[in-house]
């Protein structure tokens, strides 16, 4: 392990265990890792590592000892006798991002007392929430915490592609497949550290890869969700393999891409997104996850929502163009009938955005609200046409 270089990481869940700290261990690289409470710090303290297990369809698994160099609370004082430690060079966030106001507001004090100190070795802070524009939007929070607590910081946008499922404390069993897409600081130094580490991509506009994996993977993970719920399924791997909608998933992959593809003023090449698409349902159904190991659909409809990441691409493809791909219509009004059960039960801001479509679009999406058995398999082959 390289002591020479150390990193700050926030979480220990799926994405912090099982993307971030084999990453790190891979760079050789002494992962730092802050609890976010006394149980948990206890926890940590006995045992100082996580067992990531990875698997695909190839391989049954392929299991990795992952060991911190160290283990804080999450408060300043903690935090600040390793943020003045020249050694630390990247942090990352992997906690939610209804957690991120707190541990902006633990960093940015930390932060402080470093530039205080005159520590000039660059600090780069990755955060792998998922949320728009990550590096300015956790930089905002800093700023709220600490005004000026972001002076010489870098805050890439920074998303991440993986599937990971959390099995119990301490093991985590993820897919092989992963990627970490970061947007270039433009600071030699810091774009060379990053690049030590495996399975990233640096982009200059990391942006439209944002877009690419919300609208389309998160979509189309939804939509698999949505089918499972109303298959009477548990698990959306159990969807994705049910042969009744097969056909309608990789149709509705075509679509999605089509939309992505104008979406992201076709910087994407079209056949790359719907080979994207189509692993994306390979992935969910992933004949070597345990049961445990496999994601729920009975939560997953409230991702319809317009407020939430998952939504509002969708919304935002409906405002956006003027030709709608009729699968994805069809793939949204069911999303509308599951989350809300009756056409006349839903909130007024669904009703509202359904007001807004084009006269062809809003019935569409009404008939198959009110009467949902439109997607059995005797009618399916119309729908997808």
């Amino acid at each position: 392990m390289d002591r020479n270089t150390q990193a700050i990481v926030f979480g220990t869940g799926a994405i912090a265990g099982g993307v971030v700290l084999p990453m790190l261990h891979e760079a050789k690289i002494a992962p730092i890792v802050v609890a976010r409470n006394p149980e948990r710090y206890k926890d940590l303290l006995e045992s100082p590592g996580v067992h990531v297990t990875r698997v695909n369809s190839h391989i049954s698994s392929e299991s990795t000892y992952v060991p911190f160099h160290a283990v804080i609370q999450e408060n300043p004082d903690h935090l600040v006798e390793y943020l003045t430690d020249q050694r630390v060079r990247l942090i990352f966030t992997a906690v939610g991002k209804s957690n991120l106001p707190a541990v902006a507001n633990a960093l940015a004090p930390a932060l402080k007392v470093r530039q205080k100190q005159r520590v000039r070795t660059p600090l780069c802070i990755l955060v792998l929430e998922n949320v728009a524009s990550s590096g300015r939007h956790f930089g905002t929070m800093l700023e709220d915490c600490a005004a000026g607590s972001t002076l010489g910081i870098h805050l890439p946008t920074t998303m991440v592609d993986c599937m990971s499922f959390r099995q119990y404390d301490g093991k985590i069993t993820r897919e092989a497949h992963s990627e970490v897409v970061i947007g270039i600081t433009g600071f030699e130094e810091t774009d060379a550290l990053i690049c030590r580490l495996p399975n990233i991509a640096l982009y200059q506009d990391a942006e439209y890869h944002y877009e690419r994996k919300i609208a389309l993977v998160s979509a189309i993970h939804t939509a698999i969700a949505w089918i499972g719920i109303f298959a009477e399924r548990e698990y959306t791997s159990d969807a994705a393999s049910d042969d009744r909608f097969t056909a309608f998933l990789y149709s509705l992959v075509d679509e999605m891409a089509q939309a992505v593809y104008s979406l992201t003023d076709k910087t994407f090449a079209l056949n790359d997104l719907v080979t994207y698409g189509r692993q994306t349902i390979e992935r969910v159904n992933n004949p070597h996850l345990l049961d445990h190991c496999k994601k729920f659909v009975r939560s997953l409809p409230t991702k319809l929502s317009t407020t939430e990441r998952f939504g509002r691409p969708a919304i935002r493809i409906f405002e956006d163009f003027s030709i709608i791909p009729l699968a994805l219509c069809q793939i949204m009004a069911l999303g509308l009938w599951l989350g809300k059960c009756r056409l006349n039960a839903m909130e007024d801001d669904c009703l509202a955005e359904i007001d807004k479509f084009p006269d062809p679009i809003k019935h569409t999406i009404i008939e198959l609200a009110e009467n949902p058995s439109l997607l059995y398999e005797e009618e399916r082959e119309e729908l997808i046409q």
